[in-house]
């Protein structure tokens, strides 16, 4: 079990950070069991870091029902929903948390024909902005936990540990920013914060290989804009620092982790597709 600190100092969170519940839950999380509750299956989006993974493990935890059995898939295909589904008894009620769920289109075809499966999917908002016209079909409620209300952003900033927590809280940014999770956190913590460390990053990269650092700043910059960097955009771009489509390739398999490929575009531009 490691320490609850590093939750709030920028790390993903993991399962024992939500099971010692060292993490505040927040109203949208009732939100999200309610959808259950009502029956249909449920899509939960918001932008990039306001919590939606820690959710999925709270409410995967706790949701809602005591009846049914809850399973959880990273981006899965139709291959995988098709086994996970041969696991799965005919008088048995079972709720799907999908993470990566605007990848998974195919999965989620197959498992809606089966009245005994509950979906609940999350991704981030320009995911499921990108693929809505093929994913929205199968969800009856679409829940945005971007934002923070203000009794949730109390209780977020008092349960940040003593050690790391500015003395005098601050609420709210610029006007007209979202008050998500992270920014919350960000700006309630001493000591280095993750906008730090990620600027601290770009700049080591920069040092050290800058088509890597080129390629990150394009396809964030491109995601801002809600527009995938495709390959054609990718060639273009680096058409006098690279030799061919396979150096584009060992940029991307090096940055893993920080970038992934949008399957749902992909397909649909028969070529490969990045976002952050």
């Amino acid at each position: 079990v490691r320490p609850i600190v590093d939750f709030y100092a920028g790390s993903e969170p993991v399962w024992s950070d939500v099971m010692h519940g060292g993490i505040h839950e927040t109203e949208h999380a009732n939100a999200i069991r309610n959808g259950i509750l009502g029956g249909g299956n449920v899509f939960v989006t918001g932008i990039t870091a306001c919590g939606k993974s820690t959710l999925l493990m709270q409410v995967a935890l706790s949701p809602g029902r005591q009846d049914v059995r809850a399973a959880l898939a990273v981006g899965p295909n139709r291959e995988q929903a098709r086994k996970f589904l041969q696991s799965v008894k005919e008088d048995e009620e079972v709720i799907v948390f999908i993470d990566d769920a605007a990848d998974s289109v195919d999965a989620i075809d197959l498992m809606s024909e089966k009245s005994n499966v509950q979906i609940v999917g999350f991704d981030r908002a320009f995911d499921y902005e990108i693929a809505s016209h093929r994913i929205r079909p199968y969800f009856e409620t679409l829940i945005d936990v971007s934002e923070l209300g203000d009794r949730d952003t109390t209780s977020i900033i008092t349960t940040i540990p003593q050690n790391i927590r500015i003395s005098k809280e601050i609420r709210s940014g610029d006007a007209g920013e979202l008050r998500s999770l992270f920014e919350v956190i960000e700006r309630n913590i001493k000591g280095p914060r993750l906008g730090a460390r990620c600027k601290s990053m770009l700049n080591d990269l920069e040092n050290t290989d800058p088509n890597l650092a080129d390629l990150l700043l394009a396809v964030a910059y491109t995601g801002r804009s809600r527009v995938v960097f495709s390959l054609d955009m990718a060639l273009a771009f680096f058409r006098s620092d690279i030799d061919g489509y396979e150096d584009l390739y060992k940029m991307s398999d090096i940055l893993r982790g920080m970038l992934r490929t949008h399957e749902v575009i992909a397909a649909e531009l028969d070529q490969d597709a990045w976002m952050p």
